[in-house]
């Protein structure tokens, strides 16, 4: 794994290439990015991309994240959960469809979001055991952002030695 420095002057956030859940270690958070919305049972919607493999991996999630989005409503931010293998942050990219949740998966990431996020993940770091933080490029995969919008904001407001900004 090649690690390089994301900023000269503080040097705090780090990037490494490759899978995150192969990246992962066992006592490491991974960041999942997902949409904020539910189906018509409870369950939250897990259903492309990094968030299909982690719902694959950790089926409990989909029913977690819809209980923690129908509570929370607007205010759903992310939510640590530990798994039998995994410890993962489901981390919110895309907007709440109030008249129908179970298509706010249609909607477009937004980067005002992707900042409400990582300044709730900020201040999570602190609190949470484990080591590392491993951060993929949120809202840029299924969400439609473009990666030279999002990565600045990640290395701007992720200012804490445990995160890893992780690439394809």
């Amino acid at each position: 794994m090649h690690l390089a420095a994301a900023g000269e002057a503080r040097r705090l956030m780090y990037t490494a290439r490759g899978d995150i859940f192969k990246l992962a270690g066992r006592f490491d958070w991974i960041v999942v990015p997902t949409n904020q919305g539910w189906t018509k049972d409870g369950r939250g919607i897990l259903g492309k991309g990094l968030a299909l493999q982690a719902a694959s991996r950790w089926p409990n999630l989909i029913t977690d994240w819809g209980d923690h989005c129908m509570k929370a409503l607007h205010e759903a931010g992310p939510l640590p959960i530990r798994c039998r293998g995994g410890l993962v942050i489901l981390a919110p990219t895309k907007s709440l469809d109030e008249k129908a949740p179970w298509l706010s998966w249609r909607t477009a990431a937004r980067l005002s979001t992707i900042e409400e996020t990582c300044l709730r993940l900020q201040r999570m770091a602190v609190d949470l055991d484990g080591e590392r933080i491993l951060v993929p490029d949120l809202g840029c995969g299924e969400g439609g952002l473009l990666v030279e919008a999002v990565r600045p904001v990640l290395h701007r407001l992720l200012e804490h030695e445990r995160f890893l900004h992780i690439t394809r």
